[in-house]
């Protein structure tokens, strides 16, 4: 009915427009959801220290945060390309034809990757 009243009070908008603006209140609270558990993540992370220094020892919780702390520089460096490349691998795998394409997309990412690798 909401809908109604709005379609009479502006001609302006289309049905397909209408569609595009149905699906926002799915977003936002993925949106939400998506920072609430970002949020519990740093907050349970923040809370288990104490625990974790206490039954590992100072050393070895300082040792973990170093390899924490080289896998989180490592995946600033990937820049997102593993997860185009699983994408694109799993699209190309679908078409029928393809094989060079996925042989060139495999290439470029190997060139980018050890041009990351030469920066380093």
């Amino acid at each position: 009915m909401c809908f109604d009243i709005f379609l009479s009070a502006s001609s302006a908008f289309s049905a397909v427009s209408l569609a595009f603006l149905m699906p926002m209140p799915k977003i936002r609270s993925n949106i939400i959801a998506n920072y609430a558990g970002s949020f519990w993540t740093a907050l349970m992370s923040l809370i288990f220290v104490p625990l974790y220094v206490h039954f590992m020892g100072i050393e070895s919780y300082g040792l973990v945060g170093v390899f924490a702390s080289l896998l989180a520089i490592f995946g600033l460096l990937d820049m997102g390309l593993s997860a185009t490349m699983t994408r694109e691998m799993a699209r190309l795998s679908a078409l029928p034809d393809s094989a060079q394409h996925a042989r060139d997309l495999t290439r470029t990412l190997e060139i980018l990757y050890w041009g990351v690798a030469v920066c380093i």
